[in-house]
């Protein structure tokens, strides 16, 4: 997850840059090779981007892109991990003169994202074999965790989300799609605050989520409120979640409670979605 902090960070980059030092004249569409040649080294996964980008500095500095696509570990069932029709990114100039990147939006519309567990047991979201050292400057992380504080965001919207998920060892699918949600973050590494609805086997859900500031080696705590369209029926969760050494995966532990005066009618809905 590191290098894509990365590769998101020089996507901001390149948006301060040409805020600051070139026209809104450019046909950045000229350089989209370079740009994608860049996000690439920090990701280790070839970038295309596709479509048109587009640079606007009034009345807010805006970025587009159209069509641009993630490509999938060597062994996935797919082409890409991550295809994006349109992503449009707005910062506000003013906290830029004070160093900091304040983020007024970030727009991502059908994103469709594959998590797989392939035949020999990797994971095709480990990006860990990548050079983003290079990318990066150096090699040292600390920089990049430093920027990536000074990186706030008012608002990030999913329209029309897909995630799927398929082990290649025991033939396992999910798919939760029609993904409408709102985000809010203090930085790159929280805290996080969101809210928004999806389909999960069928089933139509809503939800909201607070994950506190993500800081290695410490617990992160979490709320989360779960409910079924069409029934009063609601799961909740508050506790926190470690990643204990040697573990091998992350453990929860807190409070799990089902709410609602008609659980059965959940539970009936929920077998017909499956």
């Amino acid at each position: 997850m590191k290098k894509l902090l990365i590769a998101a960070l020089i996507l901001l980059g390149l948006l301060v840059a040409a805020v600051l030092i070139v026209p809104s004249v450019v046909d950045w569409n000229t350089y989209k090779a370079q740009i994608a040649d860049k996000v690439s080294a920090a990701t280790g996964r070839k970038v295309e981007l596709r479509g048109d980008i587009g640079l606007s500095l009034l009345p807010a500095p805006a970025l587009t892109v159209r069509d641009a696509r993630l490509a999938n570990a060597p062994g996935g069932s797919e082409e890409d991990m991550a295809r994006l029709k349109e992503l449009d990114v707005r910062v506000a100039l003013g906290p830029l003169l004070g160093g900091h990147i304040q983020v007024q939006s970030i727009k991502l519309i059908d994103p469709t994202f594959l998590f797989e567990t392939l035949p020999d047991g990797r994971f095709n979201w480990d990006l860990s074999g990548a050079g983003a050292g290079r990318a990066a400057g150096g090699g040292a992380g600390g920089s990049g965790d430093g920027l990536a504080s000074a990186v706030s965001f008012d608002q990030v919207t999913v329209q029309n989300g897909t995630i799927q998920y398929r082990d290649a060892r025991t033939g396992q699918s999910e798919v939760i799609d029609q993904i409408d949600a709102r985000i809010v973050a203090g930085s790159f590494t929280g805290p996080f605050q969101g809210q928004g609805s999806f389909r999960a086997r069928g089933v139509p859900l809503r939800g909201e989520m607070f994950v506190s500031r993500l800081i290695d080696g410490a617990a992160v705590q979490v709320r989360a409120a779960l409910s079924m369209a069409d029934t009063d029926a609601t799961l909740r969760f508050a506790g926190i979640v470690t990643n204990p050494p040697g573990s091998g995966g992350s453990r929860a532990q807190g409070d799990l409670r089902v709410e609602g005066s008609d659980l059965s009618r959940a539970l009936t809905l929920v077998r017909n979605g499956s």
